[in-house]
């Protein structure tokens, strides 16, 4: 079997959670013998160790708006048909690469689409494009029952035209044994929450501010991490600032590997206040690492996080989730009593290799 996907990033390192998504789903194609064609933009970061995994490099780097990608991807997927003959056409993030499978089927219809859907908010200016990218594509993925949903709600897609495959839990890699150098003024136990994610809106990380003010009341010590950059980092370090909060945050743009695993394995509670997500790998990867989560009642933190045994889902209310990272602070028995289940649920229930087979059957079925 041959699939081409073109991707504006399929990076291992990447902090978003569909970008790793996607690579993982390529990546269990490629180890089932699958020959995958992808197209990036250049020199962008890819894992050169996959076989049977070839890419090709557009002539720009920096793409932007991001929907001008599937005009500039257009000769190298003609072209790629014309000399692979590959068997399906892998749309990732339809609003940006949607013209590109819309063009390719009028003078393609022969080639069935599958499309990989991630994200939750629908903006109207690329609705008609995702609408028409669903109503030709011949199976859709999606990465949570919520994601199904929306779906079905706001584009009208035939439910049996859509499958749900969960992503996995990242695997933990070996603790960096060297401390960071912001943390050696640090007492060895200060208590510590932690947020990883791409600081936007719809991640609400300002909430994270008023959630460390409530809880330092009871616990004077606390450490607010987060990892991650974005349009709110400036609001975030204002909104510190202002509340005479920013000696107690620990703001890092980026960690991978081993420092990332060092911040996971040395904090308390993982803190996931977002008001929308459409699945939240960053919750999974917490919890592969036996440790307590707490993320809103909103999207699809319920399909992972049964509340009350391997983890919390609450309302967005600073006052709440004060006194749920306090009691887990102040009963370590009973913080890692919801870890091990934690850990314990995301072993049984979110591994990328049930990925990686619900993904194959998916492909084998539309060129049966």
């Amino acid at each position: 079997m041959k699939i081409c996907s073109p991707q504006l990033g399929v990076s291992p390192l990447s902090s978003l959670g569909g970008e790793i998504y996607d690579w993982q789903t390529l990546k269990g194609f490629t180890e089932r013998g699958i020959e995958v064609y992808a197209y990036l933009p250049k020199d962008r970061h890819y894992d050169t160790r996959l076989k049977n995994f070839h890419v090709t490099y557009a002539p720009i780097k920096h793409i932007i708006p991001p929907w001008l990608f599937s005009f500039i991807c257009l000769p190298y997927l003609f072209r790629t048909y014309r000399e692979e003959k590959f068997d399906i056409l892998r749309i990732h993030s339809p609003r940006y690469l949607g013209p590109a499978a819309i063009i390719f089927h009028l003078f393609h219809p022969e080639v069935p689409i599958l499309a990989s859907h991630v994200t939750v908010d629908p903006p109207p200016l690329y609705y008609p494009v995702e609408w028409l990218t669903f109503k030709i594509a011949k199976k859709i993925i999606v990465q949570s029952q919520y994601l199904k949903s929306i779906l079905i709600e706001k584009y009208g897609v035939f439910p049996d035209k859509i499958a749900v495959t969960y992503g996995g839990q990242l695997a933990a890699q070996k603790e960096n044994t060297e401390i960071p150098s912001r943390l050696k003024t640090l007492v060895p136990s200060t208590p510590m929450v932690l947020f990883m994610g791409v600081l936007v809106k719809r991640k609400n990380p300002l909430f994270l501010v008023d959630v460390l003010k409530e809880s330092k009341k009871e616990i004077p010590d606390l450490k607010l991490v987060v990892i991650g950059d974005g349009p709110m980092k400036n609001a975030l370090v204002k909104k510190l600032k202002s509340e005479d909060l920013t000696s107690d945050a620990i703001l890092i743009d980026q960690a991978y590997g081993a420092e990332k695993s060092y911040w996971f394995k040395r904090m308390d509670v993982f803190l996931l206040p977002s008001f929308d997500e459409g699945f939240g790998l960053s919750a999974t990867e917490a919890m592969s690492f036996a440790k307590p989560v707490i993320a809103s009642d909103r999207a699809a933190f319920s399909e992972i996080i049964t509340s009350g045994k391997d983890g919390y889902t609450l309302p967005l209310n600073a006052s709440l989730w004060c006194q749920k990272i306090v009691k887990l602070l102040k009963n370590p028995n009973r913080a890692s009593a919801i870890g091990r289940h934690a850990k314990k649920t995301v072993e049984g229930k979110f591994s990328w290799k049930k990925t990686y087979d619900l993904n194959l059957q998916v492909a084998k079925s539309m060129i049966k």
